[in-house]
């Protein structure tokens, strides 16, 4: 045991409890918590997101913050999809399209079905050839057919009869 051991924290762990006296927030950030294991939100974007939330915790209208927040790292994180899109950069694209298409989907957690609820989903589907499947044309989901292609596997959004793809 050493002399930090016994130590009492500092603050302490909002791991679970990221909200205190908030349950629907806490709840939803530990669904996106729950998907870092899997690279599919990034832990620094999400914790610049719960410290921004936490500063606006006191307006009156909640659902409105928590989504102006997830959408605008939503939108950072895919321009930078769209920038490494257009250098080329297919797999840090759609890595970023990955992480963008959650923050959106965190985003519109808590909008009722619409309009508005529309607007976001469609702000999260893939904007680039890169995420454009190889044998179908059509829009893949975050992880495209062609950086799997390039890979060597098979796309995800494909048959299992998929063959190589066209040169």
């Amino acid at each position: 045991m050493t002399e930090h051991d016994s130590a009492a924290p500092a603050q302490p762990n909002t791991w679970a409890v990221h909200f205190p006296g908030n349950l629907r927030w806490t709840n939803a950030m530990q669904i996106v918590k729950g998907m870092t294991p899997y690279a599919a939100v990034a832990m620094d974007e999400v914790e610049r997101v719960g410290r921004r939330l936490k500063a606006r915790a006191a307006e009156a209208d909640l659902d409105r913050v928590w989504r102006e927040e997830w959408a605008a790292m939503a939108d950072r994180v895919a321009a930078a999809a769209d920038t490494a899109a257009a250098e080329g950069r297919d797999v840090t694209a759609d890595h970023h399209y990955m992480r963008a298409g959650n923050y959106y989907y965190s985003a519109e957690r808590f909008i009722p079905p619409g309009a508005d609820k529309m607007a976001i989903w469609s702000a999260s589907t893939p904007r680039s050839s890169a995420s454009r499947c190889p044998t179908r044309g059509r829009a893949c989901p975050p992880i495209s057919c062609a950086a799997r292609a390039a890979a060597g596997a098979p796309p995800s959004c494909c048959s299992t009869a998929w063959t190589t793809p066209r040169k």
